[in-house]
């Protein structure tokens, strides 16, 4: 197989620039994990960061993390060595692959930790950074103590991986799951394979030759119910073990991953900051402003610098950022917990005439849609459709609001829905319509409901965590739809569709289907 030539004159600029060598960690049980290291250019023992996942860790440059970025220069500029290890069953590393598995990879990345702090270059201290799947194994890592693990910095991170990513509201999410595990996951591996191969690792090219195919999809397919399965691949329950100083890095907005990661926050034992903003899945690598918050925190529990990484409320939340080639924050909030304490919780009604109003309607209504004739694109940007076709579809839309309003924390629908199926699925997309008319997505929630037919019954659906500013003269808009069965552009979110059925919306005292916002008046 041959290197490509980018890649290929990348890593040899990066082995010119910086020490460099490619090698094996051997574990306990005889299987081998691959990795890549580079040290800062003059000799001496470093604090280490290491950087673990089923991607292409193992070949790490200083330009290269899953996309082009100079983030690891930065780590190596600053005095730290850097190290790429792939967990087991994945590019080189050998042995039988269950790469979301919390224990084994926690195991085998608490043993890579301790390997480093043993050898010559390292000063015994180690932290682990990376997002999606590079964030969720330092919380296995982490939930397993290691004594030379010093800190980590996890960014968009799925870690409930059923509710997240996989089955949101009990819909499977076929297309997304499809392209990671056929697509996305084995070709960074298959990368990062290529790589050693063409450095002359023969080991490697052996074990891919007998590395039979994954049928991690097939699994996924198989359990459509939360249950233990699930649970060994989740952070919740092993998120109390986690004393290591963390930096948890989100995006509301992130088109890969719902935004459950502010709950695990609240069930870390050690010391912890968070980092949230209206961002996507990206933010992490690609915010300059991000990285030097990294960087200070690093530098503080691997260095022991004194430079207030820890100082003030535990949890930043960029209300709004400015600029348009490097996003920094303008507004900042500080809190000591999610939702903040004072918090308002708003009810906005869902009237017959597709109002949302501060009361429930007076007069007695029902309003139908065709199910799955209607469904919206709520990433790919302004070439893909925003709104769905009307009779597949119900719209709400608030009055425009007198005052600037902070919405900060969980939003849950209470809907009173009857149907003609037994079973039927809901999407819904919660929009910011400013006075001129733009249209900003904020959030959006799934459910897969099970009905009595034609009976009305009362349906709690969870949208994700939020924190946005609405400008005075803007209104909330609230769509009801069928979930999309296409691969949306950015996210690759789509599912399967149920039988067709004409569903029923029921607004009236009885029924006050409505939305619960939290809304905060200001930072505290």
């Amino acid at each position: 197989m041959r290197l490509s030539g980018f890649l290929l004159a990348a890593a040899l600029a990066a082995q010119q620039q910086f020490p460099h060598e490619y090698g094996y960690v051997a574990l306990s049980d005889g299987a081998r994990l691959s990795y890549t290291l580079y040290r800062p250019r003059l000799p001496g023992r470093y604090p280490t960061l290491l950087i673990y996942n089923m991607y292409d860790a193992s070949v790490v440059t200083p330009e290269w993390n899953q996309t082009e970025t100079s983030e690891i220069t930065d780590y190596l500029e600053r005095g730290y060595a850097v190290m790429g290890a792939n967990v087991r069953g994945s590019a080189c590393s050998t042995g039988s692959a269950d790469v979301l598995h919390a224990g084994q990879v926690g195991q085998d990345g608490a043993d890579v930790v301790e390997w480093i702090a043993r050898q010559p270059w390292s000063d015994g201290a180690v932290g682990m950074f990376g997002h999606s799947g590079s964030g969720v194994t330092q919380f296995y890592v982490a939930a397993r103590q290691p004594a030379h693990l010093k800190a980590i910095v996890p960014g968009a991170a799925p870690v409930d991986f059923y509710h997240d990513v996989a089955y949101p509201g009990g819909l499977f999410n076929y297309a997304f799951m499809y392209h990671w595990a056929m697509d996305a996951q084995p070709s960074q591996e298959e990368r990062a394979a290529r790589i050693h191969i063409a450095s002359g690792d023969r080991e490697c090219q052996e074990f891919r030759w007998a590395k039979p195919a994954s049928v991690f999809f097939e699994q996924l397919r198989n359990q459509p119910l939360d249950g233990a399965w699930w649970t060994e691949r989740s952070v919740s329950p092993i998120a109390s073990r986690i004393r290591t100083p963390t930096f948890v890095v989100f995006g509301w907005q992130d088109q890969n991953v719902a935004s459950r990661a502010i709950m695990v926050f609240d069930l870390l034992a050690g010391p912890r900051r968070m980092l949230l903003a209206e961002e996507g899945h990206g933010f992490y690598i690609r915010s300059l402003e991000v990285r030097r918050e990294k960087l200070r925190f690093f530098d503080h529990w691997l260095k022991g610098a004194a430079n207030g990484a820890m100082d003030g409320k535990p949890i930043t939340v960029w209300l709004s950022q400015k600029g348009n080639v490097e996003r920094i924050p303008d507004r900042i909030g500080r809190y000591d917990r999610l939702p903040p304490s004072g918090a308002q919780w708003t009810k906005l009604y869902l009237s017959p005439d597709r109002r949302m109003l501060a009361e429930p309607p007076g007069q007695s209504a029902s309003l139908r849609y065709l199910y799955p004739l209607g469904t919206a694109f709520v990433y790919g940007g302004d070439g893909f459709p925003h709104r769905p076709f009307g009779l597949g579809s119900l719209t709400f839309r608030g009055d425009p609001l007198p005052r600037e309003t902070i919405l900060l924390g969980p939003m849950t629908a209470r809907l009173f829905v009857s149907s003609t199926q037994s079973a039927t699925a809901f999407f819904l997309a919660l929009h910011e319509i400013t006075a001129r008319g733009e249209r900003k997505y904020l959030q959006r929630g799934y459910l897969l409901a099970s009905l009595e037919p034609n009976r009305v019954k009362e349906l709690t659906i969870d949208l994700n965590w939020t924190g946005s500013i609405l400008r005075p003269g803007s209104a909330l808009e609230l769509t009801i739809m069928a979930p999309g069965t296409s691969p949306e552009p950015l996210g690759q979110w789509g599912f399967l569709p149920l039988a067709m059925a004409t569903n029923t919306l029921h607004l009236s005292a009885e029924h006050p289907s409505y939305l619960l916002l939290p809304e905060t008046t200001g930072e505290r």
